[in-house]
């Protein structure tokens, strides 16, 4: 048991480290109205989906916390939005969500828009007010359009991660 666990975080963290590599090498230079996509928030949104409110939050913070080491912003600021969003995703996903794929898009994009008023939110209440800004609206529009096109294959890729030996789909 205690190897299969090890064998998810191995693969959990992989896929983190990669989706950030390549958001930050790549996917940021893929500017739509000048805003690109937020593929951390996806892997938030499968954690969710994959794993409910309690494991969706948990990962939420660590990934959170990963892109708090490498974006310019309030130290906390991304950790406490994707913690919120990896919850809420969590427990829609209990009432609500069946993970096939329009609906992963679907909540995959609403996500999306809250993570980014989410943080413009927190931001302006530790005194970030440049967050406020037409500009967020923009970025939650972008975010959501990626959301809606790769929510589903976030959702394969962390639910190939988090499952191990015969579990694997």
């Amino acid at each position: 048991m205690s190897g299969e666990r090890s064998l998810r975080l191995l693969r959990i963290s992989a896929l983190v480290i990669a989706v950030l590599v390549f958001q930050h090498a790549l996917f940021d230079e893929l500017r739509l109205f000048d805003a690109s996509g937020d593929l951390l928030v996806l892997l938030v949104v499968a954690a969710g989906l994959t794993s409910g409110p309690d494991r969706g939050a948990v990962a939420g913070f660590a990934i959170g916390l990963v892109a708090d080491l490498v974006v310019v912003s309030p130290f906390g600021l991304w950790v406490l939005t994707y913690t919120i969003v990896g919850w809420a995703v969590g427990t829609l996903r209990m009432v609500a969500v069946d993970p096939s794929g329009v609906h992963t898009s679907i909540t995959s994009a609403l996500a999306g828009v809250a993570s980014v008023l989410l943080f413009v939110g927190l931001g302006v209440i530790v005194g970030q007010d440049q967050y406020l800004d037409r500009a967020a609206l923009v970025v939650a529009a972008v975010v959501a359009g990626w959301g809606l096109i790769l929510g589903p294959w976030a959702y394969r890729l962390f639910n190939w991660a988090a499952t191990t030996g015969s579990s694997a789909r």
